[in-house]
């Protein structure tokens, strides 16, 4: 078989014109970047700077807002919200995500996911469960998005449903506040979230509804000469931006709109003594000033776009409880997006970025016996930690993750990690003397055409025999069919 292969040319003008920007960086990284597609200078400033300022607001995401309302009018009225988990360790870090976010917020969840052999999704038998809990808000995560008949038969009992998932949809969906950025009507920019990161969206989005400037209008101002841009931004999402707008424009737009005017001392100053009616202003050297903030800012920016980087750093710096929140569920949310393979660009590396220095600092008990005096990376959370906690699923006993993760401070942490550590071993070594039998066997095996092959394993756990499966696709480079 003959392979075409396309190699990547980076575009030498634009590293030209990048290297005059970002002269600290050789031009060998400015071309790296160039080839794998990263072609603005925005783009490569948050790439090779990570901050706040690159991830999405959360409520670009189809049905957030409805979802946000959902919950906090839930827990106005003392309802109770139950959770069901996937039994993966994307389903579980989504788990631990909205167990904590909760926690946080003096209210305790009922949750579920699958044990022993009770396969993937909701079950009618689950629901019941939930209904004898007499729970008023089901949240699913990392599932959902296909379980129409089992959303519709909790709806028939009273419970109300958010599905948090990640999955493609199929031709029908179910009957529920949806957030899922595969949801066709969602425009949502990152299509690459785990289930995790679709949770932890739901988290921060959360957060955000209890903040004083959630929902309010802010108008960024800055002028060049006799004429004013402006740019209208509310729930971190820039809503429009305007360019040469005329002195009279600019009164009459703020006459009309409750708006809090954003600009720098000089400008905010010139605007009040104009007479006009702000409703409330910002005045970002200040702000600067008293959030002790210094750093450079890049030098490509200039006029709105430089006043709508400095707003968005300090949006985030002036809500600390919300971004000490955030740092501690990167965690799970480097967990999750890892172990499901998503592709480490965008938000997605940032916040894993974060999870791995915070599980570098060993703040989680558990997952530090694990990580011991390991360097910790992508590669190690894929290699070491992501199979080990993804074990116990593989037999049905997903409970032995979920607690070792939820609880890692109580005091069976230690007898938990053996456990699970001497159970990875088991699985190794099932998995190990399976695929060496049938390998070893092939020739009793059913071939097809030799296109496909068909195996018969006498192991029982399903996640297992995947595991086989896969191997086997890899050694015969032909499609694998278990039988059991």
């Amino acid at each position: 078989m003959k392979y075409n292969w396309e190699i990547a040319q980076a575009d030498d003008e634009f590293v030209e014109y990048a290297a005059s920007f970002f002269n600290q960086y050789p031009r060998e990284i400015l071309k790296i970047l160039s080839t794998r597609g990263i072609n603005s200078l925005e783009q490569i400033d948050f790439f090779l700077n990570l901050r706040n300022i690159s991830l999405n607001s959360p409520f670009l995401m189809d049905g957030m807002y409805d979802a946000v309302s959902k919950i906090r009018e839930t827990l106005d009225r003392s309802g109770k919200i139950g959770v069901f988990a996937d039994s993966d360790l994307d389903g579980i870090t989504s788990l631990a995500i909205v167990n904590f976010m909760f926690s946080k917020l003096g209210s305790k969840i009922v949750y579920r996911f699958p044990v022993s052999d009770e396969g993937y999704g909701l079950t009618r038998d689950i629901i019941d469960e939930f209904v004898e809990k007499k729970i008023d808000l089901l949240i699913t995560v990392d599932s959902g998005i296909r379980d129409i008949d089992q959303i519709e038969y909790a709806r028939e009992h009273g419970i109300e449903v958010i599905v948090t998932d990640h999955h493609e949809q199929g031709d029908e969906l179910p009957n529920a506040l949806i957030l899922n950025p595969k949801k066709k009507t969602c425009s949502y920019p990152n299509k690459n979230l785990a289930g995790v990161g679709v949770a932890f969206k739901l988290a921060h989005a959360l957060c955000l509804s209890y903040l004083n400037s959630f929902n309010k209008l802010f108008v960024l101002v800055s002028k060049s000469d006799d004429l004013y841009d402006a740019a209208h931004v509310k729930n971190l999402i820039v809503e429009k931006k305007q360019h040469g707008i005329t002195d009279e424009e600019l009164k009459v737009y703020i006459e009309n709109n409750t708006a809090c005017i954003v600009a720098d001392t000089e400008l905010l100053n010139s605007l009040k003594h104009q007479g006009y009616h702000i409703a409330d202003f910002i005045d970002i050297k200040s702000l600067l000033e008293s959030a002790k903030i210094v750093y450079e800012l890049p030098k490509f920016l200039s006029g709105i776009d430089k006043l709508l980087y400095v707003f968005f750093e300090m949006q985030s710096v002036l809500s600390p409880k919300i971004n000490n929140l955030l740092y501690e569920l990167s965690v799970y949310f480097a967990l999750g997006t890892v172990a499901d393979l998503m592709t480490l660009s965008g938000e997605n590396r940032t916040i894993t970025k974060y999870g791995i220095e915070s599980m570098s600092q060993k703040n989680h008990a558990g997952l530090s016996m694990i990580i011991d005096d390991s360097k910790v990376n992508s590669k190690f959370i894929s290699w070491n930690i992501a199979p080990m906690l993804n074990t116990p699923g593989r037999f049905g006993r997903a409970n032995m993750t979920v607690d070792f993760l939820l609880n890692s401070n109580s005091e069976n942490t230690g007898e938990l990690f053996f456990e699970i550590k001497e159970l990875n071993e088991e699985r190794k070594n099932l998995v190990n003397e399976e695929y060496e039998k049938l390998l070893n066997d092939i020739e009793n095996s059913a071939i097809i055409n030799d296109k496909i092959a068909v195996f018969i394993s006498t192991i029982d756990e399903e996640g297992l025999t995947g595991l086989i499966a896969n191997r086997l696709v890899d050694k015969l480079s032909k499609p694998v069919i278990k039988r059991y």
